[in-house]
């Protein structure tokens, strides 16, 4: 189970809320800390509708859901405020919804998939990790767990 409290969650809610803080410095707004809680739900729906990349092009769908998690740990944590599931936020996350509608429509929620290991790749890398017998090179801790970690790798997240 991941803790919410990783140094890598941490950072990524600090990369989402620096996204934030971009779009109310350009829309000339006071920062985070001092927009009250009334106003929040307009100003993300604002910020949802306007989020695009540097180079202008739309997020994934799922940096979108990652961002709005990411701001939504921060709020939880700050303010105790749930902007996903609290009553407040409705029309806010019905904007959300649309916008991840429409990147799905527009192709933004599809996954990279990479071209498969070719089968003689394949057999080249079981010589690797099998060049000796077969008990002898379970003995042999680095290539076990090399051929362990390979495996992991390509079985479960391919």
């Amino acid at each position: 189970m991941l803790n919410r409290n990783s140094e890598g969650i941490q950072n990524q809610t600090k990369l989402h809320l620096k996204i934030l803080h971009i779009f109310l410095h350009e829309k000339s707004l006071p920062d985070v800390e001092n927009i009250s809680n009334e106003e929040l739900p307009k100003i993300l729906k604002d910020f949802y509708m306007s989020l695009q990349r540097k180079d202008t092009k739309e997020y994934k769908l799922q940096t979108l859901k990652c961002i709005r998690s990411g701001l939504n740990r921060y709020f939880k944590e700050q303010r105790s405020l749930d902007i996903i599931s609290s009553e407040t936020f409705l029309r806010t996350n019905e904007i959300f919804c649309s916008i991840a509608t429409k990147a799905c429509r527009e192709g933004h929620a599809t996954t990279e998939y990479f071209q498969s290991i070719p089968d003689e790749d394949l057999g080249r890398l079981g010589n690797y990790f099998y060049q000796e017998t077969y008990p002898t090179s379970i003995i042999n801790p680095k290539k076990l767990q090399q051929s362990v970690m390979f495996s992991i790798m390509y079985f479960l997240c391919c």
